[in-house]
């Protein structure tokens, strides 16, 4: 559906007529809100959502330029109302690469209540294409749902250190050698994960400790 991009996306911007879904740029290896919600985008669903975007196929397209009124009816819009940043009722799908024309497609009004198929429109050929309903069902969701609810980065896959201390007290000192191994230091329990840090001795024991730490979830 989106032009295709010569270079890596590092840019999403989701317009629905009632307001702004997601604004999210790749900072390095990371996603970043930019609005309606700032902050850490969720590190799974925001690159899933791009690269659904990128992928996503039409099961027909018109062979005719769509007339104005269909377009209204539709609630897409117009060459003319896209060139002045006019979407109508539209919701606007953009992808950006560095260097790049942004990628655009424009979903009908009603794609929402569809049940199979649903209309939209690629700016630069703007012609009338149907696409599969069922591939925008990430899109559905509230700007929350793309925000990073992790308490702490992926610890697995980032960390190179790890301490847990309460006032002057160290409860745990985790730290990841060159070789990839994971040292660990536990002079006390520690309450509330549940895994007693001092019988962290084999793999499958640590290993079940940091998915509770990559589990921890922000409130509010």
């Amino acid at each position: 559906l989106l032009r295709g991009l010569r270079g890596g996306v590092d840019g999403l911007r989701v317009e629905r007529p009632d307001g702004l879904l997601l604004d999210t740029q790749l900072d390095g290896r990371l996603w970043t809100l930019r609005g309606p919600v700032a902050g850490r985008a969720d590190g799974s669903r925001v690159p899933t959502l791009v690269r659904e975007l990128q992928f996503i196929t039409y099961l027909e397209v018109s062979a005719v330029d769509p007339e104005d009124g269909v377009l209204a009816q539709l609630g897409l819009p117009n060459a003319r109302q896209i060139e002045a940043g006019d979407w109508a009722e539209a919701t606007l799908l953009q992808l950006s690469a560095p260097g790049e024309t942004p990628a655009r497609a424009f979903l009908e009004r009603d794609w929402q209540q569809r049940d199979d198929e649903c209309y939209a429109i690629r700016e630069d050929l703007h012609k009338l294409v149907l696409i599969d309903r069922n591939q925008l069902n990430l899109l559905q969701n509230e700007p929350d749902f793309f925000r990073e609810r992790r308490a702490l980065p992926p610890v697995r896959e980032w960390a190179h250190a790890f301490r847990v201390e309460v006032g002057d007290q160290r409860l745990l000192d985790i730290r990841r050698t060159g070789q990839g191994r994971w040292l660990f230091e536990a002079p006390a329990r520690l309450e509330g994960a549940e895994v007693d840090t001092r019988r962290i001795e084999g793999r499958s024991s640590l290993s079940d400790f940091l998915s509770r730490v990559d589990g921890l979830t922000a409130v509010g």
